[in-house]
């Protein structure tokens, strides 16, 4: 392209596009016009004031810092930058190149390319698996471009299948975050929260393994690191959307965000059941992309086995949820909000309507008292992950002796009702045939 102007043409080339460049809104530069001309300027400067420039602001022409090192190599980090400016440009190629912790072939590759002028552009390890992404879905019948194409369960095989490019890649993200680097940084901090809460996990699995700690102390650390993980969002994570969420930590963290809504800006325990539940809903693959990826922690054999009993707890935890169409329609709102609410807004609304919540709090209880002895296996489940002190099955003491380490002689016999061979089990009542509480109606 040219600009004529009577007999004259001016090619537009690399400088009109680095001017347009400079003048235009663009991303990087917050959307703000004229963002780029500081960068524009400081490209046209003298060699020697560049480089003086670089050195008092300790960052390179590409924003990588300068003299990372520690002690005296420090110094000589400072001491090679200053020299580049001043050798040819194949030394250059090598002195940067050991500034910069580049790989020895990387180095030589450099080098070789400008003393012959060629082009040669060295693909990094993002771009080989996304090659290599390519190869391995043919035959396969998906349709993936590159790595974050693939579903989660894809990503996870083809990382298992290609070790050595990953550790690759964690390389050149060590590399990277060394010099500044802001995604590289987050990625490194990812990862090392992600080795702290695996040997926290595992740890705390141990510990229940050895009944050194019980069920609610387990979930309670867990819910600790999720709880930390959640504030550091921001500097983990980069553009989470949970306004529209497309990957599954921007659908986790939506989640998250509605349940504190819901429970005033405060995850109670309730809420933390209910994400424990949503993430047991979950595909397992899904599950497993979101420890990795998101709880940055592994899915332990122990935890998918809580995620299990979060199925099994279901049925219990939504006894009392079918009440509102038997109540009055202020009665029904007044249940709704004692449900819905955090520790201290239950008690408010204990306070002011006490008759009506003790009476439906009363049949509830009656409700999962009734299917922990009908389904002696929930029973079992609420003792070993501390839901539930007193069993009420065979099961539910064996468990707890288990757990405790006690014989069932030494439990008083009035802590347990145990049905009898020849009984059968009552049903519980159906939202229709339940006796409502007695306020109801008056």
């Amino acid at each position: 392209m040219s600009i004529v102007i009577g007999a004259r043409r001016i090619l537009i080339g690399g400088p009109f596009r680095g001017l347009m460049k400079a003048v235009l809104p663009q991303e990087r530069y917050s959307w703000v016009p004229f963002g780029g001309i500081v960068n524009y300027a400081q490209g046209r400067i003298t060699p020697v004031a560049r480089t003086t420039l670089d050195l008092l602001q300790k960052k390179d022409f590409y924003g990588q810092k300068i003299g990372v090192s520690e002690g005296p190599r420090r110094i000589l980090d400072y001491v090679l930058y200053a020299a580049e400016g001043m050798l040819p440009i194949t030394l250059q190629e090598v002195v940067g190149g050991l500034r910069t912790d580049l790989q020895p072939s990387e180095i030589a590759e450099q080098s070789i390319s400008q003393l012959f002028g060629w082009n040669m552009f060295s693909s990094t390890p993002y771009q080989r698996r996304d090659a290599q992404v390519k190869e391995w879905v043919k035959g396969q019948g998906i349709v993936a471009k590159k790595f974050w194409d693939l579903s989660p369960s894809k990503r996870l095989a083809f990382e298992k299948e290609k070790p050595e490019l990953f550790e690759a890649i964690k390389t050149e993200v060590r590399r990277r975050a060394k010099f500044g680097d802001l995604t590289a940084t987050r990625q490194l901090a990812a990862e090392q929260v992600r080795e702290e809460a695996r040997v926290d996990q595992e740890g705390d699995d141990a510990d229940f393994r050895a009944k050194d700690i019980g069920g609610k102390e387990w979930r309670e650390r867990r819910r600790t690191r999720m709880e930390f993980l959640s504030g550091q969002r921001d500097q983990i994570y980069k553009d989470v959307d949970t306004r529209d969420p497309k990957t599954p930590t921007d659908f986790y963290y939506a989640k998250l965000d509605e349940l504190r809504e819901v429970s005033r800006g405060i995850m109670t325990d309730q809420a933390w059941d209910e994400m424990d539940a949503w993430i047991a809903s979950l595909p397992s693959a899904e599950q497993q992309y979101i420890h990795e990826n998101t709880l940055l922690s592994p899915l332990t054999p122990l935890v998918g086995e809580y995620y299990k009993v979060q199925e099994l707890l279901g049925p219990y935890w939504e006894v009392g949820d079918d009440y509102g169409p038997r109540l009055r329609p202020v009665q029904a709102t007044i249940w709704q909000e004692w449900q819905d609410g955090n520790d201290a807004e239950k008690l408010l609304v204990e306070d002011e309507h006490p008759g009506l919540i003790r009476a439906l709090r009363s049949e509830q209880s009656k409700g999962r008292e009734a299917l922990r002895r009908r389904r002696p296996e929930i029973d079992a489940a609420l003792i070993r992950w501390g839901y539930a002190k007193r069993p009420l099955s065979k099961e539910g003491l064996q468990v707890l002796e288990e757990r405790k380490g006690r014989r069932a002689l030494e439990i008083p016999s009035r802590f347990i009702r145990v049905q009898k061979p020849d009984q059968t089990p009552a049903a519980t009542p159906s939202s229709k045939s339940r006796t409502a509480p007695v306020l109801i109606g008056r």
